[in-house]
């Protein structure tokens, strides 16, 4: 029977570190981060939050934008744990970048193709080199405390990718890239139903965080809905625990239409 472990990508900063901090704390399984530079440091300042999870922390070092990184972090993962007996339990996959084109006139080419290259494709090749580490369905999965009875890939969107919940438009480049995020997601889990895998996909719309992505338009947001990353990353691990697969909902465990 293998062991289930948690991937958290990127983990450096903001949403994913808290994530990665917060597992660190609920749970007993392996938890590997992603980073592009310095994963030593990565380590090192998630040391010092959870100072007794010195032997559960992993780090791999790759670029979402860069596929040959991602395939040699996926292969590094899989000799130093899943060839060593684990199973992928929960994937939280994280990039983003906001270019807030107000308006169709205001898009750039060149940033809109860097925000489907972050938003989309970045999450689309982690699915491409790491969903195979998900269990199949020969693999019997026990119960584990803080994480939900079935593996899940949850990528991160935005509420504004969702087409139906759309009614002021404005910040295309970013809309349109979270509602393909949100495809590549329903398109992941049909295809792990159709494998009858104990795993599911899920989009996750985190609310408005106060992190260094926000940092620009956050000054607008209503009184008591400006999350500070630990909090949002509780209240999203929290959804995680339930079989919500298939689905897009929010930090409240409210579903948001695609």
């Amino acid at each position: 029977m293998s062991k289930p472990l948690a991937l958290i990508s990127p983990a450096s900063r903001g949403l994913g570190f808290a994530v990665a901090k917060h597992l660190l704390r609920t749970t007993k399984v392996p938890i590997v981060t992603t980073c592009r530079t310095a994963p030593e440091l990565l380590r090192a300042e998630l040391l010092k939050h959870v100072p007794s999870a010195s032997d559960r922390i992993g780090v791999l070092q790759l670029d979402v934008t860069k596929e040959d990184t991602i395939k040699s972090a996926a292969s590094q993962f899989k000799k130093e744990w899943i060839d060593r007996g684990h199973h992928l339990r929960l994937a939280f996959i994280a990039p983003g970048i906001l270019r807030p084109d107000r308006a169709m006139e205001k898009v750039e080419r060149d940033d809109a193709i860097e925000s489907y290259m972050v938003n989309t494709l970045g999450p689309l090749m982690m699915v491409k080199h790491f969903s195979g580490f998900l269990p199949s369905k020969r693999d019997e999965l026990v119960e584990e405390e803080g994480l939900a009875s079935i593996a899940v890939w949850a990528n991160v969107s935005a509420r504004v990718g969702s087409i139906g919940d759309n009614h002021l438009g404005g910040w295309v480049s970013y809309r349109a890239s979270k509602a393909a995020l949100n495809q590549v997601t329903k398109c992941l889990d049909l295809e792990l139903k159709r494998k009858s895998s104990p795993a599911g996909s899920v989009s996750l719309h985190p609310g408005t965080v106060k992190t260094d992505f926000s940092r620009d338009f956050r000054s607008g947001v209503k009184e008591g809905k400006l999350f500070e990353p630990d909090y949002s990353a509780e209240r999203l691990c929290e959804g995680l625990k339930k079989d919500n697969t298939g689905l897009f909902y929010d930090w409240d465990n409210k579903v948001v239409e695609w």
